[in-house]
């Protein structure tokens, strides 16, 4: 959706899987979002094998979530904000 913000709700890494899986939240906009954090309008659910460019530096899983999201067709234009 055109102008929706968009956080990650949850993420946890499965060692025995090797594989990252998280859920996106999405509101019309942060105004939204800061008034109510269940007022969302969708959520979605993804998972990913962290390696390359999406490995998990530290406890950064959340930016490795959103680097891997980047490269998916749907998410292509998104921006950081």
């Amino acid at each position: 959706m055109t102008g929706s913000y968009n956080i990650v709700s949850t993420a946890h890494y499965l060692k025995p899987d090797d594989r990252v899986y998280f859920s996106i939240r999405t509101y019309y906009n942060s105004g939204s979002r800061a008034e109510n954090i269940n007022n969302h309008i969708e959520e979605s659910d993804y998972k990913f094998q962290p390696v390359g460019s999406y490995n998990i530096n530290g406890n950064d899983v959340s930016t490795a979530c959103y680097t891997y999201l980047k490269t998916l067709p749907e998410w292509s234009g998104s921006v950081d904000v």
